[in-house]
């Protein structure tokens, strides 16, 4: 992964606010987060680092795409949030960038696949957290799928359920709840990236429907909402763990 990778992808998905995916996710993780203190790292359309803020939250926004930035903190703007909000950074020295024991949640939402180094990430992740503050993580799950659309955007890995809850332990976070999301779009996944060995393709997130416009993307996001959100599937294309820190780093067995 190199930060311009995800730039470039940032520099898609900035501009289209009809991504089921990213609208489910956002309202998944929402009532998760506790405050005042919150950390967002990575704002991408700024939506819900702006909910958080105009709900009294006090919010810094983090994200590698310049665009991004700008983008949350115009939405910030005409919400009546104080900004900047958002602030550029380029995925190293999270602890130098904003500081130790700062927030009560820090939201990492599709970032830890894209760190070369994931056991610093989370190491500094642990870090900028207060005594007993929430972590709130998404990244894509089942390392077997990592395929042409991964590595195109970037990805460098996917993870076990044991893995990831062996890496959060191991940096003295305590997993509260670790579950599979993203059920209704794993057998397309399977079959395109691991079948035909081909890259399924981004243009049904972004709405590009043609003469169906919109409408799929609507269904979507509100079967998403209602459905993958509330419904624990027993596999899906993301992992989702919500985790706080504890006093000190427990020494835990490396899984097998």
């Amino acid at each position: 992964m190199t930060i311009e990778t995800m730039r470039w992808h940032e520099a898609v998905n900035v501009h289209y606010d009809q991504d089921f995916r990213r609208q489910g996710l956002v309202a998944l993780v929402r009532n998760d987060v506790i405050g005042p203190r919150v950390l967002d790292m990575r704002c991408i359309t700024g939506s819900l680092a702006v909910e958080l803020a105009a709900a009294g939250m006090e919010v810094m926004a983090l994200d590698g795409y310049e665009g991004a930035v700008h983008r949350t903190n115009e939405l910030a703007r005409t919400r009546g949030v104080r900004t900047p909000l958002a602030q550029l950074w380029d995925l190293t020295g999270l602890v130098d960038r904003v500081g130790e024991r700062r927030f009560e949640t820090v939201l990492c939402l599709d970032v830890l696949n894209h760190v070369k180094d994931d056991h610093k990430t989370v190491a500094e992740i642990s870090r900028v957290l207060v005594e007993h503050g929430r972590l709130i993580l998404v990244v894509p799950a089942f390392p077997a799928l990592l395929g042409k659309r991964d590595r195109s955007l970037g990805h460098l890995r996917r993870y076990t359920k044991s893995g990831l809850r062996y890496l959060l332990e191991r940096h003295g976070l305590t997993v509260q709840s670790l579950r599979y999301w993203n059920f209704t779009a794993l057998p397309l996944f399977a079959l395109i990236e691991r079948g035909l060995r081909a890259r399924l393709s981004d243009q049904f997130r972004y709405g590009w429907w043609g003469l169906f416009g919109s409408l799929p993307n609507r269904l979507l996001g509100w079967w998403y909402r209602v459905v993958e959100n509330h419904l624990r599937f027993p596999c899906g294309l993301s992992l989702v763990a919500i985790a706080h820190k504890e006093h000190g780093s427990p020494s835990v067995r490396k899984p097998r």
